[in-house]
């Protein structure tokens, strides 16, 4: 019997676009076998263009009180039926060949994970440099998903975004996982769910596609809960790689990088939000990366402003002069 597939898609105040997000599913060459839909506490037209779509017999629309895209996530996949599980933002698009290409491939592979890649498209009317690149760069097929982890990291695939790939179902509580309730939730699952899984494929077509738009949570100004969340998801990596991941140097080095470039993120947040750093958060992450730059810039953002206005104009007329500070 073939495998079944679930969507989740979480929405929050999308009906601009969710619309074409559920049209991006209805239009598939195979449909998935069931939409759940969690609607999150939306307090604009959302539940009214849902309306559209309550006489089709896959889709479930869930309402609850607005607990963020990590609780929706995990309500989703608690409800879910299906053998896999994938996880489409309501603002996005697919191409119409995913369920199809996904299935083909869980027929041929019985993958425990599929990782595929993505391209961004600006919203219409919107100037953003904002382009992220969601390529994995190279297809292969892994035994174990941890020994994938490094090609992706050398390949510069290594993303995070639920939206990047479909998991089995029971995967996630086999390995103990779910979404915080916090803003870079993907972040805190990925990796950790990549190396407890079994066959992983990666798939470098482009199935998946982002829309950068105006008051999304990729381009909204940093507030103080992107600074909890930030501290919050280094605490988590940080945990994981001490007490459960695969002490190997290649796989070291790229869990040492990923909280290093988590912590920078933290620190830069901190900065942007005018709060000083925890250091001690910062320290720890020192002794688990060895990073000393880490600290020195911790240091610095938990400088009055003034002051550091008037070492960045320091710095910059000693760089005009020829030093390296």
């Amino acid at each position: 019997m073939p495998a079944s597939l679930s969507v989740v898609m979480p929405a929050y105040n999308v009906e601009a676009y969710i619309e074409a997000a559920l049209d991006s599913l209805l239009s598939q060459h195979h449909l998935p076998d069931e939409i759940l839909i969690i609607d999150d506490g939306s307090t604009d037209g959302t539940p009214g263009k849902l309306e559209r779509y309550k006489s089709y017999d896959l889709i479930q629309v869930i309402r609850t009180e607005n607990q963020g895209l990590g609780p929706a996530r995990n309500l989703g996949l608690a409800t879910s039926k299906g053998d896999f599980v994938y996880f489409f933002d309501s603002d996005d698009l697919l191409e119409p060949d995913f369920v199809t290409a996904m299935k083909k491939i869980i027929e041929e592979r019985s993958p425990d994970i599929i990782l595929f890649s993505g391209e961004s498209f600006t919203e219409a009317g919107y100037e953003s440099d904002f382009s992220p690149d969601y390529r994995r760069g190279f297809s292969a097929v892994y035994d174990q998903g941890v020994k994938a982890i490094r090609p992706l990291y050398d390949s510069g695939g290594l993303k995070a975004s639920a939206c990047l790939y479909l998991s089995r179902r029971e995967l996630w509580p086999e390995s103990g996982l779910s979404f915080p309730a916090i803003i870079h939730e993907d972040e805190a699952v990925f990796l950790p769910l990549l190396a407890r899984a079994g066959r992983t494929v990666v798939d470098n077509r482009v199935y998946f596609r982002r829309r950068v738009r105006a008051d999304s949570i990729m381009t909204s100004v940093p507030t103080q809960r992107h600074v909890t969340s930030a501290a919050q998801l280094v605490r988590a990596l940080s945990m994981e790689f001490r007490n459960n991941v695969d002490k190997s140097a290649e796989n070291a080095l790229v869990w040492k990088e990923r909280i290093r470039n988590q912590t920078m993120r933290y620190i830069r947040y901190a900065g942007q939000c005018r709060e000083r750093p925890d250091l001690r958060l910062v320290l720890s992450v020192y002794k688990v990366t060895g990073q000393p730059r880490l600290l020195a810039l911790a240091l610095y953002t938990s400088l009055p402003l003034t002051i550091r206005r008037t070492l960045g104009t320091l710095i910059r007329k000693l760089r005009s002069n020829g030093a390296t500070p």
